[in-house]
């Protein structure tokens, strides 16, 4: 763990907290949080993208957009949060289609984030050789 590791995880972080609260702020207030959901799988597109990607970005950029930007955008607590208030009103139909909804999409944008890395990589091979 190096200074700049710490300081890029730092600015990461305040930069991706900064964009969810002001995505949670000005999007509709209902519970659960479909802003959430958007904001959650933008961050799991986006950490997919990365840690598959292979432009020549140094370990410590990666790190601060990972841990950093990645890590402070989305939030498990959030959705945790989310989901035993919808228990709490007994509305497990929308419990279940949340919890479910929510992994599957984020797991497609993962999938979909490593996807777009690895094209971005080939094509950043072939004019790099």
């Amino acid at each position: 763990m190096t200074a700049w590791n710490v300081t890029g995880v730092v600015l990461g972080a305040v930069i991706g907290a900064l964009i969810r609260w002001c995505a949670v702020s000005v999007g509709p207030s209902t519970t659960p949080s479909w802003t959430l959901v958007v904001v959650n799988t933008i961050g799991c597109a986006a950490m997919g993208y990365v840690l598959s990607s292979r432009d020549r970005r140094s370990e410590r950029h990666q790190i601060a957009l990972t841990v950093g930007f990645c890590g402070a955008l989305t939030t498990f607590s959030g959705f945790v949060l989310d989901t035993a208030i919808v228990l709490d009103e007994q509305r497990w139909a929308l419990a279940l289609s949340y919890v479910t909804g929510t992994v599957l999409v984020s797991i497609l944008a993962v999938v979909a984030g490593r996807h777009a890395g690895r094209v971005r990589g080939s094509n950043l091979d072939r004019r790099l050789s």
